[in-house]
């Protein structure tokens, strides 16, 4: 036994020699950096308890570590260390953006979304194949006739929701819609935080006998299967397309297919493209060289990245918008004002594109929604060389660490930054802050879906609210009430209640 203990000793030291040896600058220049204030106890103290109060300590000791930085303004960035990783957090939002803007490589944390997405824009750090594949995304689903095209979708579903909404007055209501692919998704995502916040986890043998891998397993099993269907589906239409000999359907085939130039003129305005045909369509299409045909696995994890990023940001953003409107009735009761000017009296008229862009008080709200509870709540990025920052030197394989959560609630750019004021998102107001104060959808690597998203929103909860009068539930009757917890989004715990009770016609 003595023997066993005397060579694993001897190896384990011999690691951290070895270890050293190569990393000794990184850790060098890492110790260099200014340091966070939170004592040995109180810092590994946070990695302990639910997720919810992980996070809650998480936010309480990087605000100690800014405010005991505020009278130093050479101090615009702590470190932390995250076993052997380097995290720099950076709070001054000038320099946040110079970073994120000028370093695109994801961090390294996200290679523990491995076997769900191994690429795609979520991930993809080759960023020559990254910056392609956004190019034809963004020219195929999200170019401004495309989102034009999608506001009947966004209210025909909208209405499907507004009607499952139980409609007895005064009655609390519970509606969850589950499909296993956002149900995989979300457990996939849940694992990846926990592996985040609780380092242990990141050991692959602890990870499996605690029975997460077998969930992870389970979950990218669904998801997966689902992103194959939706290549299927698209192949089986293209095919029946061809085989129809149309040779209007021939044309547009090949206008269709063209990996590296996805321009407004390649489609009809009135016509309802997607990214993964226009890859689909490549891959079929014999005049394409092979080596600019996108492989299945990448258009699965690019599929998968699209609906990762889709399906829980712009609901948690509208479940947060419902419960502040059901806690501040008089901003309610000023977007309904707004409502019925813009769309009458009729509670289920299908809005047109430009009168959602005359709802200013909703466009307000949501801003003022993402800032509470921006949807990626934290952004990272991987330096790839050193760089110098503020007379720091900062080693290649950093983690740069932006709290988007605590930049949108920092005093100095937000007075009463706690209270919730679509105000702020009045022209005057924009005009007086520092527009880098606010980022609910990133900077340098931005979300390509951002219109979409508002369009979305504006819909679902234009449609809602026209509909029902948003009451606080039985459990959540002030802002303090509201729970919440890190994700890859930002999750609303259950406890966040409201009750929808019918409008009467005025």
């Amino acid at each position: 036994m003595l023997f066993l203990w005397v060579f694993f000793l001897t190896t384990l030291v011999t690691y951290l020699v070895l270890h050293l040896c190569k990393h000794g600058r990184y850790y060098y220049l890492g110790f260099q950096l200014p340091a966070s204030p939170m004592g040995f106890a109180e810092y590994y103290l946070l990695y302990f308890g639910s997720m919810e109060n992980v996070c809650k300590r998480f936010i309480q000791g990087y605000e100690t570590t800014r405010d005991s930085y505020k009278d130093d303004p050479l101090k615009k960035m702590a470190r932390m260390w995250f076993g052997p990783k380097l995290i720099v957090l950076v709070d001054d939002v000038d320099l946040l953006q110079s970073l994120l803007r000028n370093h695109l490589r994801k961090s390294d944390f996200h290679q523990l979304l491995s076997g769900h997405v191994e690429g795609g824009l979520l991930r993809e750090n080759h960023i020559p194949k990254y910056q392609q594949r956004k190019k034809v995304i963004e020219g195929a689903s999200f170019k401004m006739t495309a989102i034009k095209s999608y506001v009947d979708i966004f209210a025909a579903e909208a209405v499907i929701l507004a009607d499952k909404v139980a409609t007895t007055e005064g009655q609390q209501q519970t509606y969850f819609a589950e499909h296993p692919y956002t149900n995989g998704a979300m457990k996939i995502l849940q694992l990846y935080m926990l592996r985040v916040f609780k380092p242990w986890l990141m050991v692959d043998v602890i990870f499996s006998l605690l029975g997460y891998k077998k969930q992870l397993r389970k979950a990218l099993e669904d998801t997966r299967q689902f992103a194959d269907q939706v290549i299927d589906k698209i192949r089986t239409k293209i095919t029946e397309e061809k085989n129809g000999g149309s040779g209007d359907s021939e044309e547009k085939s090949r206008e269709r297919s063209s990996f590296d130039e996805v321009e407004e003129s390649k489609f009809a305005e009135t016509e309802k493209s997607n990214f993964a045909e226009v890859f689909i369509r490549d891959q079929m299409d014999p005049r394409v060289p092979e080596e600019r045909k996108i492989s299945r696995e990448d258009l699965l994890d690019e599929i998968q990245t699209m609906i990762d990023a889709g399906f829980d940001t712009t609901n948690m953003t509208n479940v947060f918008a419902l419960i502040n409107l059901a806690l501040h009735p008089n901003i309610q009761e000023e977007v309904y004002a707004e409502l019925v000017n813009i769309f009458g009296e009729d509670p289920v008229l299908t809005p047109t594109y430009d009168q959602l862009q005359e709802l200013h008080v909703l466009t307000r709200v949501i801003k003022e929604t993402l800032r509470l509870y921006p949807a990626a709540p934290m952004v990272g990025r991987s330096l790839e060389r050193e760089t110098v920052v503020g007379g720091y030197t900062l080693p290649a394989g950093t983690t740069i660490c932006g709290i988007v959560y605590a930049i949108h609630r920092h005093p100095k750019h937000w007075p009463n930054p706690e209270v919730f004021d679509p105000n702020r998102f009045l022209p005057a107001e924009i005009a007086r802050r520092n527009p880098n104060a606010y980022l609910p959808f990133s900077v340098g690597r931005y979300c390509v879906g951002y219109k979409y998203a508002m369009l979305q929103m504006k819909v679902t909860l234009s449609t809602l609210l026209r509909r029902y009068k948003v009451l606080p539930g039985d459990r959540c009757r002030c802002v303090q009430d509201i729970r919440t917890e890190f994700g890859m989004t930002l999750r609303s715990l259950p406890g966040n209640d409201v009750r929808f009770e019918p409008r009467c016609p005025k």
